[in-house]
């Protein structure tokens, strides 16, 4: 006997609890989502992840830390991290997730 789901939205916002949302993220089997929710609101994001776009990612991280050392700026990278404020908001690599 099979289960059938609902299918999960991608790319349109979904109004929804916060419970729902990481109910949502855990039924989500792609590892190139990318999850937000906000205010009661949920989203996932199909990202390509390809040579392309990691060969422009790279020039884009070069450029910026070559820009900051020149000009004696500190700054802080972050890669494929989450930030989450539980209940409220939250930014989210799928394939991260831990």
């Amino acid at each position: 006997m099979s289960q059938l789901r609902t299918p999960i939205l991608t790319d349109t916002w979904v109004r929804a609890t916060w419970d729902e949302y990481l109910q949502a993220m855990d039924e989500l089997d792609s590892e190139k989502a990318k999850g937000y929710y906000d205010n009661g609101y949920y989203r996932f994001a199909m990202t390509p992840v390809g040579f392309d776009r990691s060969c422009d990612h790279t020039i884009v991280i070069f450029a910026v830390n070559l820009d900051a050392v020149l000009k004696q700026i500190k700054i802080k990278g972050l890669s494929t991290c989450s930030l989450r404020k539980i209940g409220v908001r939250e930014l989210h690599s799928v394939g991260d997730r831990e």
